[in-house]
Parts: structure tokens; sequence; C-alpha cells
């Protein structure tokens, strides 16, 4: 993959304080990607940004402690009539 495809390109990322979302948040650090990071523990957000701030300079990052599966969707039967 080309070292700057994602450079200055906003990505938000979920679930970005562990696995899969904490190993996306890093690759496009890397690649210097501005970054909008959700999870649910504040903590643990605060020091990934550190981490990539220390490791990836010039990468924007922005946070947000947040559930997204606590957001209101559309009801089943919305969903299942469309």
């Amino acid at each position: 993959m080309k070292r700057d495809l994602f450079k200055n390109k906003n990505s938000l990322v979920t679930g970005a304080t562990g696995g899969l979302g904490k190993h996306l948040a890093m690759q496009l650090a890397r690649q210097k990607a501005n970054l909008f990071l959700t999870g649910t523990n504040k903590a643990k957000l605060q020091e990934l940004k550190a981490e990539i701030a220390a490791k990836h300079r010039g990468c924007k990052v922005f946070c947000e402690a947040a559930d997204l599966n606590d957001l209101p969707g559309p009801d089943r039967e919305q969903v299942e009539a469309a």
C-alpha cells in the first residue's frame, strides 16, 4: 500500500482502544491520516492519543469517549419494510 494513500484524509476508527480498532488506528497514524477515535474507555483513548503523538509526528488525533451501540437507529419494522 502506498505510504501516503491516507495522508491528510479523515478517518473514523470505532473501538480504537483495543484489538483491530487500535491496530487500524496505528496503521492509519503511520500514514499521517487525521484520526477521529472513539471507544468506551476515555483513559485508554488518551493513552492511545499520546502513543500516536509520540510515534507519528504530524498526525492529527481527535478522541471522543462514546458507545456507538447506544445510538438510536431505525426500528426493525422500518428496516424490514425497506
